[in-house]
């Protein structure tokens, strides 16, 4: 496949964000309650994990202004049961790429009343609203937990549990047993937040926390999805890709390892040949209800790589093209040489005024 600026480790490397919604939402539906035993242990003891868990994402969507969906693609809505026998409805709102924004605690407000609001209009019975708050962002000195508004003796207070990313220690160390699955999306989002300017450390990082995964004794599904989380968030030029696959190969025949095939058949070596990681679009598939925005959030991780000035007028186009010219356009990235001819692809496939 040809690649127009081969990347070698002397090269001045494009800044990349990453890809972190769509993985967060996606693994989030597979490991809710380990989700909850590891940034929430407190509450977790109290829902009855032997009742039913049950998402309400379409629900959450009906109620969330259409200019505000880019803002919630990671934000879920559950429905558990506590050990006293009520229900709770949990929303958990990921602001994962965000940082500092004075707003944030007021939307924390408005989406906690909207839940209670929406359900009360149905005439569902009363039940209890948490909301959660899992902060990705690198500021250390950004950590609202509450909202808060007076005027004379009028006063509202509205308070919700927060997790800053950034707080957590974990070890870097490859030795280290994962014991909980967060403990890989933790560091893999970290990681790439911190290597935005050094695709080559993150790199590094992307080989070092895929050993300490394949190390780690989960059930080979947790480690197929949990490696696919890994190699959707943590985004890097095709060579570098390469890369990764090839030092991942030599460890699994080196040790043994059982996770050769996975490597091949549903990691990174398959999103690489296609030039769209077809495996982890899999994965996420069952988190994300509409092809069309899985395939221009896929897309939009791409063309971020290899042309990132051509990102914002790009992602405005890609949003008025059907699903069957955006496959032709993910056909076609990998061949494509510069911007212009990129741009001039993508206006092909608009549809006619």
């Amino acid at each position: 496949m040809k690649e127009n600026n081969e990347i070698t480790s002397n090269a001045v490397l494009t800044p990349n964000k990453g890809i972190y919604d769509s993985p967060w939402k996606f693994i989030i539906g597979l490991y809710f309650k380990e989700f909850m035993l590891f940034f929430f242990p407190d509450v977790s003891k109290d829902i009855d994990w032997e009742a039913p868990v049950k998402f309400l994402d379409k629900e959450f969507e009906s109620f969330v202004d259409e200019s505000e969906i880019d803002k919630c693609l990671a934000d879920k809505l559950v429905q558990v049961r506590c050990l006293s026998g009520s229900d709770l409805w949990v929303f958990i709102h990921l602001e994962v790429q965000g940082d500092y924004d004075p707003t944030f605690p007021e939307r924390m407000f408005v989406y906690h009343y909207r839940i209670f609001d929406y359900y009360r209009k149905l005439g569902a019975e009363q039940k209890s609203i948490a909301s959660f708050v899992v902060l990705g962002d690198l500021d250390k000195n950004w950590h609202p937990k509450f909202y808060e508004r007076k005027v004379w003796d009028c006063k509202i207070r509205f308070d919700f549990l927060s997790v800053k990313l950034l707080s957590l220690s974990l070890p870097d160390s490859e030795e280290y047993k994962f014991v909980n699955p967060f403990e890989v999306v933790v560091r893999a989002h970290l990681k790439t937040k911190q290597t935005v300017n050094s695709l080559l450390e993150r790199k590094f990082w992307k080989i070092a926390i895929s050993k300490a995964l394949f190390r780690a004794n989960f059930s080979k599904d947790t480690v197929k999805h949990l490696f696919k989380f890994i190699s959707a968030m943590m985004a890097l030029p095709l060579p570098l890709d390469r890369e990764v696959v090839t030092e991942l190969k030599k460890l699994s025949e080196e040790e043994k390892m059982e996770y050769y095939s996975l490597i091949e058949q549903d990691g990174i070596e398959k999103g690489i040949e296609k030039g769209i990681e077809k495996g982890i679009e899999k994965g996420i598939e069952k988190g994300i209800e509409k092809g069309r925005e899985k395939m221009i959030l896929t897309l939009g991780g791409f063309i971020r790589v290899r042309f990132p000035e051509q990102l914002f007028e790009a992602q405005k186009m890609l949003n008025q093209i059907d699903l069957q010219g955006l496959g032709e356009i993910g056909e076609a990235l990998p061949d494509i040489q510069n911007g212009d001819q990129l741009m001039l692809f993508i206006q092909k496939r608009l549809p006619a005024m």
